[in-house]
Formats: C-alpha cells, structure tokens, sequence
C-alpha cells in the first residue's frame, strides 16, 4: 500500500455494498482525509496490502494482531492475529480473490 492507492481505498470505502460487508458500523459516506486517517493508523498498528489481479488494484487487506476481545480471551497467551479483507471492486467478488491474496 502507497500514497498512489489513496483513490481505490476512497472508492472501495466509499461504496455501501462494499462497506456493507466489511464494516460493522452504519455506512457513512467519507471524505478523503477520513480514509487516511484510517489507514494511516492502522499501518502503524499492521501489516497493509493492496490486493492486485494482472497489476490492477482489485482490493485491500491488513494483518494485524487481534484486537477483539471476544477472541483474544479464548487464547490467553497466544499470539493470535487477524486478517481484515476487502475486495472493493464488486464485479470481482466470487472469483476466489480473497482465498488466493490469504493462502500466496
């Protein structure tokens, strides 16, 4: 992930059949500077990707240490980690992108 992805990570947040999976909360539209404030936090917290097919930039993910207390209990002393996946170009969705950006 770069400061080039900035465009793709706006449209991918910004639409709500995307977002609608990928995020709890109610969507809200936002603006450029939300999305980096977003990512530019989470980068100092995991690992960011930008999931590519053939060069194309098809969606984004991050490997970061897990977070949600409802797990974390249930491995005390674990290093347990969690993967936050998005494939943000719909037309894409099904064709094993996310699979195969996890198991490379």
């Amino acid at each position: 992930m770069t400061e080039d992805d900035w465009g793709y990570l706006l449209k991918w947040n910004n639409a709500p059949d995307v977002m609608e999976l990928a995020d709890e909360n109610d969507f809200q539209e936002m603006e450029l500077s939300e999305v980096q404030a977003i990512y530019r936090w989470i980068s100092t917290h995991a690992h960011c990707f930008i999931i590519e097919v053939a060069g194309h930039p098809i969606g984004d993910c991050w490997l970061q240490r897990m977070n949600l207390t409802r797990i974390a209990d249930q491995f005390p002393g674990e290093d347990v980690c969690r993967i936050d996946i998005v494939i943000g170009e719909k037309e894409l969705w099904g064709n094993g992108y996310g699979t195969e950006a996890i198991i490379s």
